[in-house]
């Protein structure tokens, strides 16, 4: 299974030089696991590495959020200026997590389908199972795209892309 992504190409009239400079203007140093612990300011809305004409970056937040987007990026000289490739990727541990939440969630849904007669399901069991396998689904398909959203537009309006 693929970790979900979204690709989006922007454009801009900045040359990428230009481009790369308001980046890091905006996006703060990528912080260390110790930084969390310690209570490290958050003092722009992103962090992350930058190298020749490409970047990773992801929105810098006080405490920990897994369904903030990877934003992978990559300039490259266009006649009217810049093309920025961008693609939002899900963090794959917290995709790898929420495999191995579905297959629990599926395998006792279909445990207590299969080990109950039809006439005697147990309700709070089944609805508890369906509930789990729907929490999920919100999250992926609800919440991220929500998250992967608010980048996109903090990152049009850092560095005034069109």
């Amino acid at each position: 299974m693929k970790v979900p992504s979204k690709k989006v190409e922007l454009s801009s009239t900045f040359s990428p030089s230009e481009i790369m400079k308001i980046l890091k203007k905006n996006v703060q140093k990528k912080r260390s696991v110790n930084d969390f612990a310690s209570s490290t300011p958050v003092y722009k809305y992103f962090e992350g590495e930058f190298s020749w004409g490409k970047f990773k970056i992801k929105r810098a937040v006080k405490h920990g959020n897994a369904f903030i987007p990877e934003i992978i990026g990559e300039l490259k000289k266009s006649d009217s200026g810049t093309k920025i490739l961008l693609e939002f990727k899900m963090n794959k541990l917290t995709f790898a997590l929420f495999i191995i939440w579905f297959a629990i969630s599926l395998f006792y849904f279909l445990l207590i389908l299969f080990t109950n007669d039809i006439n005697s399901l147990p309700l709070v069991d089944l609805l508890l199972s369906v509930g789990f396998i729907g929490f999920g689904f919100i999250i992926i398909c609800i919440i991220y795209p929500i998250e992967l959203k608010k980048d996109l537009i903090q990152l049009k309006k850092i560095s005034n892309i069109v």
